[in-house]
C-alpha cells in the first residue's frame, strides 16, 4: 500500500511540476500518459518477462524510477514547447535536433554504467541494474517514439507569439471570454465558447 501511495505521490508531484514549468495542460497530460505507459511496460517486463517478484528494490525504486523515466520525456516536451515554430513537424525536428543527441548519449552512459551491476554476486544489485537498464530503455523508446508521434498528431502549436494552444494562460483567457459573453447575454460570432 505504501509503495502504491509513493507512486501516486511521485506522479502527482511530477504532474504539478510539469504544469508549473511548461504551463501547458495538453503537454502535461501527454507526458503523464507516456509516463504511465512506461510504468505499465516496466511492470510487465519485471513481473511477467523477467519473473522478478515484488521486493525491496521495486518498493524503493518506484519513486526513483518516476524521476529516471520522466527525465527524457521532459527534455523533449520542453524543447518542443519552447519552439515558436507553428508547424508541428518542424517543431519536432527542432526538438530532436536540440535534445536528441544529449538524450541518446545520456541513456547510453546510464545503461552502460548500470550494466556493471549485472555481474554482482548480490541479487539485489543485479536486480537494480536490470530495472535501471529497463526503465532507461523504455524511457528512451517512449520519448523518441511515442511522445514524438503524439506531438506530431495533436501537439500544441503557437497561437499568439510564445503562447501555445492549451497553455494555461490561453485556457484562462478563453474561459474568461466565455464568462463575459454569458454574463452580458450577447452572442459573439468570433468566439466559440
Amino acid at each position: 500500500q505504501s509503495t502504491l501511495n509513493s507512486y501516486f505521490v511521485a506522479n502527482g508531484l511530477y504532474l504539478v511540476v510539469m504544469l508549473v514549468f511548461t504551463g501547458n495542460l495538453l503537454l502535461t497530460l501527454m507526458v503523464t500518459l507516456a509516463l504511465i505507459l512506461i510504468f505499465m511496460c516496466l511492470a510487465g517486463l519485471t513481473f511477467a518477462a523477467y519473473g522478478i517478484d515484488f521486493g525491496p528494490v521495486e518498493s524503493l525504486g518506484v519513486s526513483i524510477f518516476v524521476g529516471l523515466s520522466a527525465n527524457y520525456l521532459l527534455h523533449i516536451a520542453h524543447a518542443y514547447h519552447r519552439s515558436t515554430i507553428s508547424d508541428r513537424s518542424v517543431k519536432i525536428q527542432r526538438a530532436i535536433y536540440v535534445t536528441g543527441s544529449p538524450i541518446l548519449w545520456s541513456a547510453i552512459s546510464t545503461m552502460g554504467g548500470s550494466a556493471f551491476l549485472f555481474a554482482c554476486r548480490t541479487w539485489l544489485l543485479t536486480e537494480l541494474g536490470i530495472l535501471i537498464v529497463s526503465i532507461i530503455g523504455l524511457s528512451l523508446t517512449f520519448s523518441l517514439g511515442f511522445l514524438l508521434a503524439l506531438l506530431s498528431w495533436v501537439g500544441p502549436i503557437p497561437i499568439d507569439g510564445n503562447l501555445h494552444s492549451w497553455d494555461l494562460v490561453a485556457v484562462i483567457r478563453f474561459c474568461l471570454r466565455c464568462i463575459r459573453k454569458d454574463g452580458r447575454g450577447q452572442e459573439d460570432s468570433d468566439s466559440a465558447c
